[in-house]
């Protein structure tokens, strides 16, 4: 990128080992967040029932729900392009088996998602790791960083995979078009980050998102049938169900 700043990226040991800080330096609704996710994840995974998360990162959402899955003896599926990220995950739920305490429930799957429907080989491997369709599918914060070419499939797979009475949960930023509506809620963010980051950082990292975070217009899940269940500023929750 110009001026010396390099695109942001998800890949690389560096963020994978500062991920669970830095975005919590970055959202201050982050764990509300996920504790909502995994209290709607609740309702809608049954006994032996199985789930996606797409963009898994570190495994925040897993732990919050470990107990529950073990209970019902069901299966997450935790799908990551990040290999670092995924790696990351497996420690986490290595230390937990050190303490006597079980993660077998847990699938690591690493697969480049920007490419997916893209090509058959990719969309067929999706398809080959993500064997039985899934009750919940989660996408948080995941899908501003897919290319406009890509996301809008992701969607579609996901409406057709999950079971009946199952749910997609999507939470994201969104294309907010409302003026100095939209000037007011990012001056709101960057408030927020200026309490844990210099100004020169806060730029920065902004900058490095050119090209790579593409907010989605709010209507198009809305168009696709999905409710409205969270906003901060230009960030939406969304909840489809089947």
């Amino acid at each position: 990128m110009s001026g010396g700043i390099e695109a942001w990226t998800f890949k690389g040991d560096e963020i994978a080992n500062t991920f669970d800080h830095h975005v919590r330096t970055q959202l201050p609704f982050y764990d509300m967040v996920l504790d909502s996710i995994a209290s709607m994840v609740k309702n809608f995974l049954p006994k032996g029932g199985h789930m996606t998360d797409i963009g898994c990162s570190t495994g925040n959402l897993y732990f919050r729900l470990m107990k529950d899955i073990k209970e019902r003896e069901a299966v997450y599926h935790g799908v990551d392009s990040s290999k670092e990220m995924i790696q990351r995950f497996r420690e986490r739920c290595s230390n937990l088996e050190q303490q006597q305490d079980s993660a077998k429930d847990c699938r690591f799957v690493e697969l480049e998602l920007d490419e997916f429907g893209k090509s058959d080989r990719i969309k067929n491997e999706a398809s080959t790791h993500l064997w039985t369709r899934p009750n919940v599918f989660v996408m948080n914060l995941t899908y501003m960083f897919l290319s406009p070419e890509t996301r809008e499939k992701w969607l579609e797979y996901m409406k057709e995979r999950v079971k009946d009475h199952g749910a997609i949960i999507i939470v994201d930023k969104c294309k907010e078009e409302r003026g100095y509506l939209s000037m007011i809620y990012q001056r709101m963010l960057w408030d927020f980050k200026s309490k844990n980051s210099s100004l020169e950082e806060i730029v920065k990292k902004e900058l490095s998102l050119r090209g790579v975070q593409i907010p989605e217009r709010r209507t198009l899940f809305l168009d696709h049938g999905f409710d409205e269940w969270f906003r901060y500023g230009d960030f939406s929750g969304f909840i489809y169900l089947q």
